[in-house]
């Protein structure tokens, strides 16, 4: 018996092997281009990866790795768009992919070692764009439910700028604040 098979509440989660099916065109797009939980939206430096990719195939020393490295890129994002709840519910982006960002990553090296001045400027801006949101999210609340549509335009831009952090509403540790949730600087006094 594998414990996922227990899960209960998600009626969709048991019409296919514990949450798997083929990948739908919805969820194909919207692993990278949603707005809800869309990878590219909150780390668009990793559009560059097929670029990057390419690249490193054009190298007989490293193709085979190229390959093997983008293989599990791909493997990553066809399996986290073929489970039935692909958006990852109240997660920050697309979580079944997190364990293949590394492999998406990697051959951003040698964009950036290829480039031009003005080609590492867009690439450090398109890095330090997916720096910011995750810095917002984490700041804020990065656990945002499912029916808020564009979780970056609705709730971390609007509750960072005007210092609303840890909107969180559980605590993690005994004990707890009004709003239960906090950072250190919360928690000896500091709001803002």
């Amino acid at each position: 018996h594998l414990s996922y098979a227990s899960v209960v509440g998600f009626g969709d989660f048991h019409q296919s092997f514990l949450g798997l099916n083929l990948p739908s065109a919805e969820s194909l797009g919207g692993v990278p281009f949603s707005t809800r939980r869309g990878l590219l939206l909150l780390a668009p430096v990793l559009a560059l990866a097929p670029l990057g990719f390419w690249l490193l195939g054009r190298r007989r020393d490293v193709r085979a790795s190229a390959v093997a490295a983008g293989a599990i890129a791909v493997y990553f994002v066809l399996f986290n768009a073929a489970y039935v709840y692909w958006h990852g519910g109240w997660c920050y982006g697309p979580r079944f992919l997190a364990a293949g960002l590394p492999f998406l990553a990697l051959p951003i090296a040698i964009v950036w070692t290829s480039a031009r001045p003005a080609g590492r400027a867009l690439l450090a801006l398109l890095g330090l764009w997916g720096v910011a949101h995750s810095l917002m999210a984490v700041a804020t609340n990065p656990l945002t439910p499912e029916w808020i549509a564009d979780p970056v335009r609705e709730v971390y831009w609007p509750a960072f700028l005007d210092g609303r952090f840890s909107t969180w509403t559980e605590t993690y540790l005994l004990g707890h604040t009004a709003k239960e949730a906090f950072n250190l600087g919360q928690l000896v006094g500091i709001e803002g």
